[in-house]
């Protein structure tokens, strides 16, 4: 919520200071932005997006099919974005870069959230676990879907990765007790099967993450477990 209330009030205060701002419907913008962004956590590329020459009419085709934009008027959304400081870029959209990776993870977020809830789950287990890419992406979808989904996302990740489910639970819109109960459950057993150190400082880390009172009492025990 605050990466996209950021994100608002970049746009509101650069259009007040600038006169020349070509306006752009914000949903279109958004939408185009969000497929600039998970294509380039998609390709590999965690800072820029490149549309080389050979594949660029793909590209055009891609974006315009997606966003039900002509050229010109991804030109000008990409042109109002560097006015409102979302994007660095050259050549219209030859190159480009958001200013911030979080401002990049909130748009791949925005377009994942698209998803129905069994396509984003099942794509959730088979792509978006690739940590080095999509974890910030995950945290803040989380926070951005309906509150069923929000739910749905926490129990699927609790039963795939309970500590980044933690990571994840204090951002959600919505958990109930049963799935808290559970995933606290989940990293207690954990660690007692395990009763390794790094088991240990990981699970103290998700009890932190989980910010839930029923995550003091395990977490104090744990500290004191470290502690012998």
């Amino acid at each position: 919520a605050l990466i996209k209330q950021f994100v608002e009030d970049i746009c509101s205060d650069q259009s007040k200071l600038t006169t020349n701002t070509i306006r752009v419907p914000s949903n279109q913008r958004n939408r185009l932005l969000s497929l600039f962004a998970f294509d380039m956590l998609d390709c590999g590329n965690r800072g820029e997006y490149t549309c080389p020459a050979k594949i660029r009419n793909g590209i055009d085709d891609k974006y315009y099919k997606q966003t039900g934009t002509t050229a010109n008027q991804i030109t000008d959304i990409v042109l109002n974005s560097e006015k409102e400081r979302l994007l660095k870029s050259d050549s219209a959209y030859g190159k480009v870069e958001f200013i911030h990776s979080l401002i990049r993870d909130y748009f791949a977020a925005y377009s994942i959230s698209h998803l129905s809830k069994d396509e984003l789950l099942k794509r959730i287990k088979e792509e978006f676990l690739e940590y080095t890419k999509w974890d910030e992406t995950l945290s803040i979808l989380v926070g951005i879907v309906d509150e069923k989904t929000s739910e749905a996302i926490i129990k699927h990740l609790a039963g795939i990765d309970p500590y980044f489910a933690a990571q994840c639970f204090p951002i959600a819109k919505h958990v109930d007790s049963k799935t808290e109960d559970r995933l606290i459950n989940t990293l207690s057993v954990n660690l007692e099967t395990h009763n390794l150190i790094p088991v240990l400082d990981k699970t103290i880390d998700a009890f932190v993450n989980l910010k839930s009172e029923k995550a003091f009492f395990p977490l104090i025990r744990l500290v004191e477990k470290g502690d012998e």
